[in-house]
């Protein structure tokens, strides 16, 4: 096995180590994975998580390397370019194939890193967001859970809105159930207090950051229950918010769609409630160290 690894500085504006061949499976069939991490003090953020997710994606896909030829890649790349903020961006890919489906032969995986800046999203999105209610539907997945390179639905929900005041799509998968955003998983508060997160045994991804809730939510003090989340139970919650290991936690205060509603026709708005401030400032001292 010989894995390959390009290199790419785009956040510092310099020309990709090499290039990524057109017979590269992961540009014709989207076969292989990859992960965001948020870089803080020189440090990746949440990494255990990420490489647990990592593997268990590299398993999956039967694919040809280790996580050790992923970190010591990731150990070069970043020793030489020493970023103290932004995101390293990992793509591993099954490499290069003859045409046609079959991984066959496929024993030289790829590597691609790249180091991105940090969104330069508004102040006000720490204090809540409106969000878009995705037409897209997820169907039903052998690969859920995973961060896989096959991300056309999520590429074609988030084409679906164009107001900037919008800054988060919500989807649902083919039974009508809440599953995930475009990029971030979906917690709601209840009124009895319970966090509430959609099961991603069916489709959608298992994020980091929502594992890291997952994780530590008893440690919190706080009840937590993976259950499938309705448009009655999305209508009925007291807090909303989003996820994700880049980002953090971002509030959900409003919805533009007005086909979810309250019992009086109204469309329904979410308070930026306690248990949301304690989890956003839980996840950002994760993100942030």
């Amino acid at each position: 096995m010989n894995t390959l690894i390009h290199y790419s500085d785009s956040a510092e504006g310099s020309v990709p180590s090499g290039f990524i061949p057109d017979d590269d499976r992961g540009l014709a069939y989207g076969d292989g994975v990859f992960e965001t991490i948020r870089i803080s003090k020189g440090c990746l953020s949440l990494a255990d998580l990420h490489w647990q997710r990592l593997i268990q994606s590299i398993v999956v896909l039967e694919m040809t390397l280790t996580i050790k030829d992923v970190l010591s890649a990731v150990n070069v790349f970043l020793e030489e370019r020493k970023p103290q903020s932004g995101i390293l961006k990992i793509i591993v890919t099954r490499g290069s194939g003859g045409r046609g489906y079959n991984p066959a032969g496929c024993d030289s995986p790829r590597i691609i890193l790249s180091l991105h800046d940090i969104p330069d999203y508004p102040e006000q999105v720490q204090q809540g967001i409106a969000v878009h209610l995705c037409r897209i539907r997820l169907g039903y997945s052998a690969f859920a859970g995973l961060k896989h390179l096959c991300r056309l639905d999520q590429v074609m929900a988030r084409s679906e809105w164009a107001d900037t005041k919008c800054f988060e799509g919500l989807l649902r998968d083919d039974k009508g159930y809440f599953i995930e955003g475009t990029m971030s998983n979906l917690f709601l508060v209840n009124k009895k207090g319970i966090l509430l997160t959609p099961p991603v045994t069916r489709c959608g991804v298992a994020g980091v950051a929502r594992q890291f809730i997952l994780d530590h939510a008893s440690e919190w003090k706080l009840s937590v229950r993976i259950q499938d989340i309705d448009a009655e139970c999305l209508v009925k919650a007291r807090e909303v918010f989003v996820v994700n290991s880049v980002n953090g936690v971002w509030p959900v205060t409003s919805c533009m769609d007005n086909k979810v509603q309250d019992n009086h026709g109204q469309s329904m708005q979410w308070k930026y409630g306690k248990i949301t401030q304690f989890v956003q400032t839980r996840i950002m001292d994760a993100l942030d160290g």
